[in-house]
Parts: structure tokens; C-alpha cells; sequence
């Protein structure tokens, strides 16, 4: 390896790194990342993984997992087809689900299931193929959400990407890893003198 080609190759991913430590301080997720689904059925028959944080979140009473954030990161999927169903036959307290990962996939559409979790407040799509703010809007559905990325897509080479996204999701406080403050919100207006209406 050439001197320098580490830092060279942090640089380049810097943008899509998260700390995922801090992260899962809220309680250990579920994981089935980097495990080549190309839907959510598969699922079925795949264990959690266990080795990116060490452990696996504990069984509750019934069976099922004790756990705020499902990752679902590194895979295939197309399609978010039957994610309501799998959050209900994984985890103990389905309503408590919080974060949702779903980046690295080939995400083009969100499915109104995806609306159909009520706390959600985190949500990673980076590194999918959605080429549409109109799917983005989508999200205002989503009232809880917080912290959304969407670094990756098609959608990210859209003039005034992050503006756009910002003054169609109000309810963010956090864009593709970057704090969304009261002074960029103050500017929506002259950066976006007119925004056509989203359905």
C-alpha cells in the first residue's frame, strides 16, 4: 500500500462514516446486514449477526428480540414489501422500533409500510438508487423523523440537494449525518425563492 493511501481512502468515505458505538448505546440492534438479501422474506431464514457490536439483542418472554433499531444495511434489497410483518415477528415491542438501516441497498420507491412505524426517528438510505424528491416527500408521513441520510443516491446530484431536502422534511434535525440548524432554515427562502408543491 502507498504512503498515504490509507488516509486517501478515509477521506473518500468519511462522508458515510457513523459511530456506531455511540450509536447502539441505545440498546444492541438487530442485525442482518452484509447478508446478500434481495428481500425481506429471506430473512426468515438467516440468524442476527452478532460480530459488529459483539452480542446479539436478548430474547424477551415470547421469543422474539428486545431491540429499538433493526439494520438491514449491505444487502439487496429492492423493495421494503413485508417490513411491517418482519418487525412483528422479530422483536418483542415492535412499537419501539427507532432506527431503521437500510442503506447499501437498491432502494428506488419507499413503501408506505416504511410509514407504517410509528417512532421511527432514525432512518439510513444512503447508498441507494432513489432518483426522486417526490419520493422523499414521502417521509413527511414519518412524524418522529429526526435523522435521515440520503448521501449516495441519484437523487444527491439534484442542484440545491440538501436545501430541497430540508425544506420538504420540516421535522429533520439531522441530514446525511450534519445537523440541520435554525440559521439554514432561515436561509430556505432565498436559496429556494419558489419550490413547486409536493404531492
Amino acid at each position: 500500500m502507498t504512503p498515504g493511501h490509507e488516509n486517501r481512502t478515509w477521506e473518500l468515505w468519511k462522508p458515510y462514516h457513523r459511530d456506531e458505538i455511540d450509536e447502539v448505546r441505545q440498546g444492541s440492534p438487530l442485525d442482518f446486514s452484509f447478508n446478500r438479501l434481495k428481500c425481506l422474506d429471506e430473512i426468515k431464514v438467516e440468524n442476527p449477526r452478532s460480530d459488529r457490536i459483539f452480542k446479539c439483542p436478548p430474547l424477551g418472554p415470547t421469543n422474539l428480540y428486545y431491540s429499538r433499531s433493526l439494520w438491514l444495511s449491505y444487502n439487496k434489497l429492492t423493495s421494503l414489501r413485508g417490513l411491517v410483518e418482519l418487525v412483528n415477528n422479530l422483536l418483542e415491542q415492535p412499537l419501539a422500533l427507532a432506527w431503521i438501516d437500510l442503506s447499501f441497498n437498491k432502494i428506488r420507491c419507499l413503501d408506505d409500510e416504511l410509514f407504517l412505524i410509528p417512532n421511527l426517528r432514525t432512518l439510513y438510505l444512503h447508498g441507494n438508487c432513489i432518483f426522486s424528491l417526490v419520493e422523499v416527500s414521502k417521509l413527511r408521513k414519518v412524524d418522529k423523523l429526526r435523522n435521515l441520510t440520503l448521501q449516495g443516491n441519484p437523487l444527491e446530484s439534484m442542484h440545491k440537494y440538501r436545501s430541497h431536502v430540508v425544506n420538504t422534511l420540516p421535522q429533520l434535525t439531522k441530514l446525511d449525518f450534519v445537523v440541520v440548524c435554525e440559521k439554514e432554515r432561515q436561509l430556505l427562502p432565498s436559496i429556494l425563492p419558489y419550490v413547486p408543491p409536493l404531492p
